[in-house]
């Protein structure tokens, strides 16, 4: 089996006919229906400044915030290759600064796919932070995923090009971003996610 790019899914079986649809995959609900097998998106680590309680919705910055607008979506899935209507995902990340917000919830929120499983957060581009003297975290957004009938997944995603991705061991490449400018200078990327059924 060839390696998937990151956030395709990868179907052990009946590969080429997801290969022959394209984006059909990602437009039509009901294609995938009962297609076993898709691959589960790497967990990745939580990290310290996760806070429960953030409020749903699906834009995390505000209109004056400083920073690059950044759009993400997709679709989440389950290993058994369902759609998952209803899913939730509990995003938090750090500012243009690369500042985290512990005592509210500014670019925090809890994001809600519609009823094919499609998800679309509104945010802005997070910035590296140091970590320790001569260390730092590449910029990456965070992402609690929660589905009935389904194992809850913490993970990160990460942005290609960041010069601090080849020296944190937390980045894996199944989870690089590859965002695209859209409307001027609003980026833009795509991303499945596939959660484990239990």
């Amino acid at each position: 089996m060839q390696a998937s790019t990151p956030g395709q899914i990868t179907i052990v079986t009946r590969r080429r006919l997801i290969e022959s649809l394209g984006a059909a995959v990602f437009l039509a609900p009901a294609i995938l229906a009962g297609t076993p097998e898709f691959i589960e998106t790497e967990d990745n680590q939580e990290g310290p400044f996760y806070k429960a309680g953030a409020p749903k919705r699906g834009s995390l910055a505000d209109n004056n915030m400083p920073g690059v607008p950044f759009e993400l979506t997709g679709r989440i899935f389950s290993t058994k290759g369902v759609a998952l209507p209803g899913a939730e995902l509990d995003v938090w990340q750090a500012d243009d600064s690369g500042a985290y917000d512990n005592s509210g919830f500014t670019l925090r929120g809890i994001v809600i796919a519609d009823d094919n499983g499609v998800y679309k957060l509104r945010t802005i581009l997070p910035k590296h932070y140091k970590t320790g003297p001569n260390t730092y975290r590449p910029a990456h957004l965070h992402f609690k995923l929660r589905a009935p009938g389904c194992k809850e997944l913490t993970t990160q995603l990460y942005f290609k090009g960041d010069r601090y991705n080849d020296v944190d061991s937390s980045v894996r490449p199944s989870l690089i971003l590859r965002p695209k400018e859209e409307m001027g200078k609003r980026l833009a990327a795509n991303f499945q996610f596939v959660l484990k059924a239990v």
